[in-house]
């Protein structure tokens, strides 16, 4: 294997000194339309060629060639190496492809966003940029400043399987597409189904169980579960000091979740507390069941049913007060709570101790709505640079990502010594990653030996999303709310033209505060609900229906990229 040359940058001062020796000078690309392409007014949308490119051996190229990469080194691979030039999944592609790299990792002194930017602004940058989607500047302005590559035309010669899944999946065409119809990363993926499901309420199993109680399944179960949690002593201690539902600040992990209850969404986090409605964006207090949303949760918080700190308890503290046998239910991820917190349980305080997910509530209508979600593309990926002279080699190193094998190979590693196939042909961690002789986590032992779980992979699996399922209650997550109807939620990945995205973050910001702030307000009781309607009138005041338009135009648009 050719020796790669590896540049940790240290500093935003050495970023510009050690880019320079990485690259070639800074070039322009065309934003034409193209054939196959079709335009409105000054906008191109190039829809993916019907025939498709061809399919394509390994190694990418007939010599070795080198290109260069910014890629941040993500905390778990951090724990064990200085540069992914150390991960075995790594050497092994640049022995496959032909394709050696030069890796740039930003210091641990700088945020990723900070070292690209200030890359950006030297006009040296690497042949390949991860994490593009942090930079100051959108897609469509660092296409047309010659920072990066229109790449529609590119993976549309070279792109195999990206092109498939392009086909496969025109909902994450539409994502992927900048306001000016460019795509200009490649982008990472959740294409199977069950990736795009880590979210759900959860319960503690064992205090269902206690009671004789099932989960709930309607607003008034819901009331009748917690109201038992806080009445009937479910952790056996003797004191009243279960808290039936329990919230993390981090993403709003909690209260405004529960507006999921009535069918709409009031989570300002992500999704500007909107929902989509028979086609029509609508902020959460213009949904119908907003004020019954709000009336109820002001009953449950004075009746002590939702923890009276929940507007100031962070992540530890939320995480203190489940393992403390307090909390009862909450909002949470399938890892970072249920695996997390039933790895980190005391069980031998209670060896019933469990934690599943709970479905999302049927509505008045009969159904049950899922409004959080993931979209396919979730904003990662690879952009490359304008001025890199081997584009048809750059695209395919991250093409092949996207085959099956590729995507094995960057999550699970090299088959015989990280992974082996069972006889169905799913590949399984060996005991190198599962039973670490260094005792690295399993997270940290794939990090250190593949590249599951972080850049530059391209695709987020179900057999890695699989594998990393230490528990047969986070397996029941996806079954669990992924029944539920998403005609409701509000896309991640929305376009905006520059001036529309200045414009929205300008009159969100200030709503956004005000909202949340009311919101809690209502609910602990300090603000009269008969102040509602002059909460609404003052939010109008503040811009909203011009804020909501912004959105609806974006809204429409992507529903016509899909079409």
């Amino acid at each position: 294997m050719k020796s790669s040359k590896v540049r940790v940058l240290a500093s935003v001062l050495v970023i510009l000194a050690l880019l320079v020796s990485g690259c070639t000078t800074a070039g322009t690309t065309t934003t034409g339309a193209t054939t196959g392409g079709t335009t409105t007014g000054s906008t191109t949308t190039t829809a993916p060629t019907q025939t498709g490119p061809a399919p394509y051996d390994l190694p990418f190229v007939d010599e070795p060639i080198t290109l260069s990469l910014f890629v941040s080194l993500d905390g778990k691979a951090a724990m064990s190496l200085t540069s992914l030039e150390e991960n075995l999944t790594m050497q092994h592609y640049e022995e496959i492809s032909g394709i050696n790299i030069e890796w740039y990792h930003p210091s641990s002194a700088t945020t990723t966003a900070e070292a690209l930017n200030v890359m950006i602004a030297s006009g040296d940058v690497t042949d390949m940029i991860a994490g593009i989607m942090s930079a100051s500047d959108s897609i469509d302005t660092l296409i047309e400043n010659g920072i990066i590559m229109r790449l529609n035309e590119a993976i549309d010669e070279h792109g195999y399987y990206l092109n498939q899944a392009f086909t496969e999946y025109p909902e994450f065409y539409a994502q992927v597409l900048s306001y000016e119809g460019n795509i200009g990363l490649y982008p990472s993926a959740r294409l199977d189904e069950i990736t795009r499901y880590f979210e759900s309420f959860i319960v503690r199993k064992d205090w269902l169980d206690e009671l004789g109680l099932e989960k709930p399944d309607s607003v008034e179960d819901w009331y009748t579960v917690l109201k038992a949690f806080k009445t009937q002593d479910p952790n056996k201690n003797g004191k009243n000091d279960e808290l039936p539902f329990v919230h993390n600040t981090n993403e709003e992990l909690g209260v405004p979740r529960l507006s999921s209850l009535w069918g709409f969404n009031a989570t300002f986090f992500k999704w500007n507390a909107t929902t989509v409605l028979d086609g029509k964006v609508v902020f959460a207090t213009d949904a119908a069941d907003f004020v019954d949303y709000v009336t109820t949760m002001n009953k449950w918080y004075a009746e002590g049913l939702l923890d009276p700190e929940y507007v100031s308890t962070d992540a530890t503290g939320w995480r203190e007060k489940v393992l403390s046998d307090q909390g009862g239910m909450f909002y949470g991820k399938m890892n970072g709570g249920i695996g997390t917190l039933m790895g980190s349980y005391d069980f031998s305080k209670n060896a019933n101790f469990s934690l599943e997910p709970v479905a999302y509530a049927t509505t008045k209508d009969g159904k049950s709505y899922d409004v959080y979600s993931q979209d396919i593309f979730d904003r990662g990926g690879t952009a490359i640079s304008a001025n890199c002279e081997n584009v048809e080699a750059a695209i395919k190193w991250n093409d092949y990502m996207y085959s099956k094998e590729g995507a094995i190979m960057a999550s699970f590693g090299i088959e015989g010594t990280t992974f082996e196939y069972d006889d169905k042909g799913v590949p399984h961690y060996t005991e190198l990653i599962t039973k670490n002789p260094d005792g690295l986590s399993l997270v940290n032992a794939i990090a250190k030996y593949a590249i599951g779980g972080m850049g530059p992979r391209m695709l987020n699996d179900q057999y890695y999303w699989s594998a990393v399922m230490a528990t047969e209650q986070q397996r029941m997550v996806y079954p669990t709310v992924s029944v539920s109807s998403t005609e409701r939620k509000m896309p991640n990945n929305l376009l905006y033209s520059q001036e529309d995205f200045t414009e929205l973050n300008r009159l969100m910001t200030d709503i956004g505060t005000y909202y949340k702030e009311g919101l809690h307000a209502f609910i602990m009781g300090t603000r009269p609900l008969s102040e509602m309607d002059a909460f609404k009138a003052n939010l109008d005041k503040m811009g909203l229906k011009d804020a909501i338009a912004i959105m609806q135009d974006a809204y429409d648009r992507y529903i016509s990229n899909i079409n």
